[in-house]
């Protein structure tokens, strides 16, 4: 029995807080609201941050009509078994051309297999190779050791840098290059040329000073393998991953007969989403390791999500209030907030042991719940539907199973290389778990922005970062002004004796552009009607009364690092790379921790969105009027005949 106390608190805390009921009746009294306020009208907010239950028995009694207490007859997931089957990688190529197949390793990381080139040589690297055989030899107890390395420093003395290509706009580039200067007068007969002592080593000279003593023998050994690995991992050949044209490596693994190719790969992080299944069925592959795990499920927690507990405090990670939901278009936001809104306490998560170098499968799964039942699941969906499309008695079933196509969304499947070709959209069974890099180390060594220039119809391949030829990177742009400051002088003071005081005007064939803009001119592919190619091109520099070539700075617009003056390679590139927004290619030198404390360090390129289009601001046939050093384009020759024109 409740008492009339009872009756006069709730009457109480209503007259107090009215806004907190829709309609209630009490007696002779009837409260109603039809808004509810988010605050307390309460000079206790204690009493309203505490949820207090007054009436236990309506609050059960409207959860009852609501529907809550309906529920099915079932356990939580207590212990799960997963019974997996492995396939490990037997195979490696590098490219999709090649099809000479190395063996496949856990020992060095995929990316650093792929990305790998050989070095730029510089005299920094001459100097650092020769420091480390001076540090090998003062290791040793040898007592002639100054006397080893004099004799070093005679034989292979330290020259001048000497630059990429023998041409005099490189020899002005290194006349502009301080910091070449500074750093070849302090080690100037003071240090030999390791690169010279490597070259002979290779070629096994017999002059080799003191190469007679075992111990300095020994260290010339040890310098040759350290030399090689350090500045030539792809060995003379220089085999890399990267193809100019399309902007990107192109590796491909395998596992017994099927393939696994990544082509398009130029965001620097390698994983299994960036190979596709190319062929096979897995029958050759090595014997496949089957093993069952056991594991302990726990609830999915998803940012955003309503807290399942009353009096946990939801955090602002994820606002789904923000949700847009309007529309067709959102439907995958509408069935991504109804999964975390309704159904995100009826999902469980557990981890899935594995090592590099598989392919992971799971066979089936049996969990175990609080009742002590067992649910084993033996298959995924897009087996069911396929087993259930083959047994059916409905034609058009047995139609639509004929063209094996299962339209099952699934996650971390490997998808079919050249699918639309194929009219394959099915995914390979199994996790692709390569010897990818978790983190690593960058720092950009050259860096080359393609922007489009539609007022001179080419592309132009900008080098904002340059090698400064020390082992150190430099601004192109600075570089640039820097030569250009060298060849204005020289102008000057030409057309200053060739110019008569009473000249109002110069005429000019071309501008000079900066040096670090190369132009990449379109041409027809042969063959082909209408597909376009883009070719680099060369701008030229007047200076001191002749045309001289602009060559690129850097390898990545060079296409090797000392390529013959002689015999230049032509560089093509896909018209379809370079879009309206810019491409930026960049070179970094990479370092990484892998398996067991071992270092890797590398160098490789990735590709990224840059700016926008750009104006070169390139010129031909212009008046250049004296007394501003400015052109006088039409537009301005209208503009002040018509001002003319007013004043009369």
């Amino acid at each position: 029995m409740i008492d009339n106390s009872y009756f006069s608190d709730i009457a109480s805390i209503i007259d107090k807080n009215p806004h907190f009921f829709d309609k209630i009746a009490l007696g002779n009294k009837s409260y109603r609201s039809t808004i509810v306020e988010p605050r307390t009208r309460d000079d206790i907010y204690g009493h309203a941050l505490s949820m207090e239950v007054f009436d236990p028995l309506w609050l059960l009694t409207r959860q009852w009509q609501y529907g809550r207490f309906q529920a099915n007859d079932c356990g939580t997931p207590v212990t799960m078994k997963v019974k997996t089957i492995k396939k490990r990688l037997d195979g490696f190529y590098h490219g999709f051309e090649n099809e000479a197949k190395d063996k496949y390793t856990n020992e060095k990381p995929i990316e650093y297999i792929v990305e790998k080139e050989n070095r730029t040589l510089t005299i920094a690297d001459s100097v650092d190779s020769a420091l480390r055989v001076k540090k090998k030899l003062l290791r040793t107890d040898l007592s002639e050791i100054k006397d080893i390395i004099k004799s070093l420093i005679a034989k292979y003395p330290l020259d001048n840098p000497i630059p990429f290509i023998s041409t005099d706009v490189d020899m002005l580039k290194i006349e502009s290059n301080e910091s070449l200067k500074q750093y070849y007068s302090v080690y100037k007969d003071k240090i030999f040329d390791g690169s010279k002592l490597y070259t002979a080593l290779v070629k096994k000279d017999e002059d080799i000073p003191y190469l007679d003593n075992e111990t300095v023998k020994t260290v010339y050994e040890d310098f040759v393998v350290w030399y090689e690995a350090k500045y030539f991992p792809c060995g003379k050949e220089n085999k890399s991953g990267w193809n100019m044209q399309t902007m990107s490596y192109s590796s491909k693994m395998s596992c017994g007969n099927d393939i696994y190719k990544a082509d398009d790969y130029d965001s620097g992080q390698l994983s299994w989403y960036s190979y596709d299944h190319d062929k096979g069925d897995g029958v050759n592959a090595l014997t496949e390791e089957t093993k069952m795990l056991s594991y302990i499920p726990t609830p999915a927690n998803i940012h955003g999500a309503p807290s399942s507990r009353l009096w946990a405090i939801e955090n602002t990670i994820v606002n789904t209030g923000y949700v847009q939901t309007d529309g067709f278009s959102t439907m995958a936001n509408a069935a991504v907030m109804l999964y975390v809104n309704s159904y995100n306490n009826d999902w469980m998560v557990t981890p899935l042991e594995t090592e590099a170098g598989v392919i992971l499968d799971i066979e089936g799964i049996v969990v175990k719940d609080t009742f002590g039942e067992y649910l084993y699941i033996h298959t995924d969906a897009e087996d069911s539907d396929y087993k259930y499309f083959k047994n059916t008695s409905n034609e058009s079933q047995k139609e639509f199973n004929s063209r094996q196509f299962i339209d099952r969304w699934n996650l971390f499947g490997n998808t079919r290389h050249n699918a639309y070709e194929q009219n394959d959209f099915s995914v390979n069974r199994g996790l692709f778990f390569p010897s990818s890099v978790m983190r690593n180390e960058e720092r950009v060594i050259e860096e080359v922005q393609f922007l489009r220039d539609e007022m001179a119809n080419m592309v132009w391949g900008v080098e904002k970062v340059v090698p400064d030829l020390i082992g150190d990177s430099a601004s192109g742009d600075d570089l640039s002004d820097n030569v250009l400051r060298l060849t204005e002088v020289e102008k000057k003071n030409v057309d200053e004796e060739n110019m008569d005081d009473d000249v109002l005007y110069s005429y000019l064939l071309q501008n000079n552009m900066p040096l670090n803009w190369i132009p990449f001119v379109p041409e027809a592919v042969a063959g082909s009607n209408r597909s376009m190619q883009l070719r680099r091109g060369r701008m030229p520099l007047f200076y001191k009364g002749v045309y001289l070539s602009v060559r690129p700075s850097t390898s990545l617009l060079s296409g090797n690092s000392n390529f013959d003056i002689d015999h230049i390679e032509p560089m093509v590139i896909n018209e379809e790379e370079v879009l309206g927004y810019g491409v930026k290619l960049t070179k970094t030198a990479q370092r990484t921790r892998w398996f067991l404390g071992k270092s890797f360090n590398w160098i490789g390129v990735k590709k990224s969105i840059s700016k926008y289009q750009s104006n070169s601001g390139l010129m031909f046939d212009e008046l250049i009027e004296k007394c501003t050093g400015k052109a006088i384009s039409l537009n301005r020759k209208k503009s002040e005949d018509t001002e003319e024109t007013k004043e009369d």
